[in-house]
């Protein structure tokens, strides 16, 4: 079940940062760093705690949540138990109703993400570098389709 948090409690934000840090360590561990992840671990929880968070749930708690700030998504992540099953495509879906537009980052090397996002109509919008981690990013985005009329 997808829900956009209105209130985050302690337990809720606990296993976002748990699936947050594991799944970055995870997908960009041939190209960043763990100590990357690891040393901005206390600013993107107090990030989290400002932004507006979508989360899919089942009986064990949250298992994927969609992150962002103003029409910005920060980040999709699903834990890796539960990938595949099309948990961050329910995220993405639910976001894209109450958004008119979206853009996102992502890295470049991250074949299997940049996919996902052109799967649901993202397009690359520019590359450019990471700095902090001198990594290719894509720049992508995302507009609502005007509904024509049938005049």
């Amino acid at each position: 079940m997808i829900t956009m948090l209105k209130m985050m409690k302690k337990p809720e934000l606990d296993q976002i940062m748990h699936i947050w840090l594991n799944e970055n360590i995870r997908a960009h561990g041939a190209y960043v760093s763990e100590s990357y992840w690891r040393e901005n671990a206390s600013l993107v929880r107090h990030l989290i705690e400002t932004a507006t968070v979508y989360v899919s749930r089942d009986t064990n708690g949250i298992n994927g949540f969609c992150g962002l700030q103003d029409n910005y998504i920060a980040g999709v992540f699903i834990d890796a138990k539960m990938q595949g099953n099309g948990i961050g495509g329910q995220l993405l879906s639910a976001v894209q109703a109450d958004y008119d537009e979206l853009t996102l980052s992502v890295y470049e090397a991250n074949t299997r993400a940049v996919k996902f996002y052109q799967h649901h109509g993202f397009t690359i919008a520019k590359r450019g570098r990471d700095e902090d981690n001198d990594v290719d990013e894509l720049t992508m985005s995302w507009h609502k389709a005007q509904e024509r009329s049938n005049v």
